[in-house]
């Protein structure tokens, strides 16, 4: 009974490899797609979920057209823990970061329809701006529960700009960004998104989404994953093989 279990398990790692394709498009794009990850049993759970985590965390706030901001899921959703360590997404992330894969935190956002149901305009930036560190390892992985069309919130790269390196930041309205002169929306590419598709990009690929118009709610997920020897000084959970 044991060794057929290892052999399932052995065999369910290789159904999620990415193939030398999507690895090469990463690399040089510095992000990936992956289409139809969950399904939609799984998805109408961790969208019960995630309503449980806002109404637990609710503080009457009326927030308009701004999102609902979501945390730790983790180690507040037993679904939620599952989906984070679900080799669907985990086995792919070994591939990109090494054997050793921690989580290093979680953040969801939830767009409640409004008069204007106008979704915020995140201006073009570097993920790592946000962060105390900026280790290449770092990887977001974007999980969908909702439909985000190109013209409707979804996620905009400039493919290989992951390949310059620490770009320098100025302050903007919303937070950092990059400077207009030097980094347009122009250069970018959507990458439109469907529920239970999950989209990884690297910690330094430049994106950003623009102001788009929905009339329903749309919920996103980002599970940030690293190499455990470049994290945070506070040690995550691995989600695959072992602490160095």
């Amino acid at each position: 009974m044991i060794h057929t279990r290892v052999s399932e398990r052995v065999g369910q790692q290789e159904q999620y490899q990415l193939t030398d394709e999507e690895i090469d498009r990463y690399n040089e794009n510095g992000y990936l797609k992956l289409e139809s990850v969950f399904d939609e049993s799984e998805l109408e759970a961790l969208r019960a979920e995630n309503d449980t985590l806002i109404q637990n965390a609710d503080t009457g706030t009326d927030h308009g057209s701004a999102p609902i901001k979501t945390s730790d899921h983790l180690f507040k959703s037993g679904v939620w823990a599952r989906a984070i360590q679900d080799p669907r997404i985990t086995v792919p992330m070994t591939q990109l970061i090494g054997p050793n894969v921690e989580l290093d935190h979680t953040t969801g956002r939830k767009w409640m329809p409004a008069e204007t149901a106008e979704i915020e305009q995140h201006d073009l930036h570097q993920d790592r701006v946000f962060y105390s560190h900026s280790a290449e390892t770092f990887i977001n992985a974007i999980v969908y529960l909702d439909d985000f069309p190109e013209d409707e919130g979804g996620m905009r790269f400039i493919p290989g700009s992951h390949l310059d390196g620490d770009l320098e930041h100025v302050d903007g309205e919303k937070g950092p960004q990059l400077p207009e002169t030097s980094h347009s929306f122009d250069e970018t590419i959507g990458v439109p998104a469907n529920a239970g598709d999950v989209i990884l990009f690297h910690i330094n690929v430049v994106h950003g989404t623009q102001v788009a118009r929905q009339s329903d709610p749309g919920t996103i997920t980002w599970v940030i994953y690293n190499d455990p020897a470049y994290g945070s000084e506070q040690a995550g959970v691995m989600v695959a093989g072992s602490r160095p």
